[in-house]
């Protein structure tokens, strides 16, 4: 299986103009609202960035989707997407603060979304972050198995020594939790994987942590490794142009997997 390395959206134009070879390109459609659909423009192929692995959240009311109101709409958006489509509802559910009507409910939505993916060119999936325990109860059933699972995961003190260097073991130790729950609920050796989102929130460790989790995943049926930058992110922060140090691994690891340079 092939494996991209890319960023959230608005960044992936600047990691390509440094020189890597970035292709995976992680949408959001919520933009913080609660829509009866998701925002923005009517379903077509501008939302999908032909060419490049898109993996696309939207926030629509699980509720409306239950009741078949968003069907046609959402066959509508996916019917158009490239082979190789990634598509999810209310990524990180259980971790970030929702709506409270995001409850146990979007089990069942997960499972309706993935109906209508069916036959497209899109594969339906789930997207959590946290110890992988804990999100169980975010997860359809064994019954109902995704066509991937993702995972957000950011540097933090749980994965250091106490000199601060990265501990690869308490690192991998997380991963493989949460490869444990994805074989779990999809009842598969190797279910399909994606990290949309992973980053440090420390410069000088960006390096190591970049390749660290890209090994990992590539050794998993990894699909998708994505850097996400944020300014104001307390555990990612914003690219550095001048940081070659980061900006030579991304570059590295790109070729690594086989992903076109850009030029």
């Amino acid at each position: 299986m092939t494996m991209y390395l890319g960023s959230n959206s608005h960044y992936l134009d600047i990691l390509k103009a440094a020189g890597i070879g970035a292709t995976a390109r992680r949408v959001y459609r919520d933009d913080g609202t609660l829509p009866q659909f998701w925002p923005g423009t009517q379903a077509g192929t501008e939302n999908w960035w032909p060419g490049q692995h898109v993996i696309y959240s939207l926030r629509p009311n699980p509720d409306d989707v239950l009741a078949g109101h968003m069907d046609v709409q959402i066959k509508a958006l996916v019917a158009q997407a490239p082979p190789g489509s990634f598509l999810t509802i209310w990524h990180e559910a259980g971790t970030l603060n929702y709506p409270g009507l995001v409850d146990w409910k979007l089990r069942q939505a997960h499972v309706h979304m993935h109906g209508l993916c069916k036959g497209s060119p899109v594969a339906y999936g789930v997207i959590i972050c946290g110890p992988p325990a804990e999100k169980f109860a975010w997860v359809p059933m064994p019954d109902y198995p995704m066509d991937w699972y993702g995972v957000d995961i950011y540097d933090g003190s749980q994965y250091r020594l106490a000199d601060g260097s990265l501990c690869l073991t308490k690192l991998y130790a997380r991963l493989d939790e949460f490869l444990a729950m994805a074989r779990e609920r999809s009842g598969q050796r190797w279910p399909v994987l994606t990290v949309p989102e992973t980053n440090s929130s420390v410069q000088a460790r960006r390096p190591e942590w970049f390749t660290a989790v890209t090994d990992w995943v590539r050794g998993h049926n990894g699909r998708h490794v994505c850097t996400f930058w944020n300014p104001t992110g307390p555990l990612s922060g914003d690219w550095v142009p001048g940081d070659t140090a980061t900006i030579d691994a991304l570059i590295h690891l790109a070729a690594d997997l086989g992903a076109p340079q850009a030029s």
